[in-house]
């Protein structure tokens, strides 16, 4: 018997190149995931933010932070307010 699929929530799309990227962590598939989402959404998005949300600790953060650098995902910029991060996915 098949059950009808509902969602509740939507949708986040996450392009498949970088789910089947074996170099990227679970995490950073989680990350990028949460990215995914909350970028259209106009989250706010900070290092704080990520790492809250994923229960990292910094030496984690530094490690899933390297995996996006690798990929092209995340980098940053020193500005007057502080480091301003930019993700493109």
């Amino acid at each position: 018997m098949l059950k009808k699929l509902t969602v509740d929530h939507g949708i986040t799309l996450v392009p498949m190149y970088l789910v089947e990227d074996p170099e990227l962590s679970a995490t950073a598939l989680g990350v990028i995931a949460f990215l995914c989402y909350a970028i259209p959404h106009n989250l706010p998005l900070s290092v704080s933010t990520i790492t809250s949300r994923f229960g990292m600790k910094e030496r984690k953060w530094r490690h899933v932070s390297a995996e996006l650098r690798a990929k092209g995902i995340l980098s940053s910029k020193r500005t007057n307010k502080g480091i301003e991060l930019m993700f493109t996915i």
